[in-house]
């Protein structure tokens, strides 16, 4: 059977450098044990996915949340030489994210004094559902399992609404986070719909209205020819014509059937 070995990470800390070190830093009691012990030496152990199996009874134990799941992990150490106090980090490394803070002694005792941190402080989303978090940014246990996805601190519903995005038609969720196509739009989106390739301004077939028709890039309007009326018409979404008689007493006069006797 392969084995997975903790692989050590070292990492200077420094702007726009992406690492477990800097991860651990948004943590409040970090920032403060790093305020009391400047001269903290950083050192970071990476527990992959199939190592992770073994030790994921010790994470829930240390971060006292049982519902923790197997993930690639590091464990960050934060030292201080002179005083040998250290607090250690627990990361999720697929989400960036502090899982817990964990300081002690050899004999399981707190060795360094440290600010209070409340219980139930905020919420917010960590893998894909709510939970707590305390005042100090230590995730704490499960509030809400969320079915499709969370964000902002928010269990959000799937195919809540649409909306034109980029051309079509897209669903967004109850968050208002875009999801996927719900229409492709050959000719734009306009008002939540996909613009149509034909559209007239008299609907079907109407002899007693001249019409325009706008398809593609085309503008025609009905028409007279040799007494008789050319109607345009969309004919789902492609353009038609057919060539009418006027009823009786009608005549055909720019484009309309209009009656023989308003002619003068």
């Amino acid at each position: 059977m392969k084995k997975y070995l903790p692989l050590i990470f070292m990492c200077i800390v420094v702007s726009g450098c992406t690492s477990p070190e800097s991860v651990s830093l948004s943590n409040p009691m970090v920032q403060w044990f790093i305020q009391n012990h400047p001269d903290v030496i950083f050192s970071s152990t990476y527990y992959p996915l199939e190592t992770s199996q073994d030790i994921i009874e010790t994470v829930r134990n240390e971060c006292r949340n049982l519902n923790l799941q197997p993930r690639d992990f590091y464990f960050v150490n934060i030292t201080d030489p002179q005083t040998e106090d250290w607090i250690g980090v627990w990361v999720d490394w697929e989400n960036q994210a502090v899982v817990c803070v964990v300081t002690n002694n050899p004999k399981g005792e707190p060795q360094v004094t440290k600010p209070a941190c409340d219980s139930h402080y905020m919420k917010t989303c960590y893998n894909g559902s709510v939970y707590w978090i305390d005042s100090c940014g230590n995730l704490e246990e499960l509030l809400e399992t969320c079915e499709y996805n969370c964000s902002n601190a928010t269990c959000c519903k799937p195919e809540y609404e649409y909306d034109c995005y980029n051309g079509s038609v897209y669903w967004f969720d109850s968050c208002g986070n875009l999801m996927y196509v719900k229409e492709e739009c050959e000719f734009g989106c306009e008002n939540k719909t996909c613009v149509k390739k034909c559209i007239e301004t008299d609907v079907g077939i109407d002899v007693y209205t001249k019409g325009s028709i706008f398809y593609g890039d085309l503008v025609t309007s009905d028409l007279c020819h040799v007494g008789k009326l050319i109607e345009y018409f969309c004919d789902g979404d492609e353009l038609n014509w057919t060539l009418l008689d006027c009823p009786k007493n009608y005549t055909c006069v720019n484009g309309a059937c209009i009656p023989i006797n308003t002619t003068h």
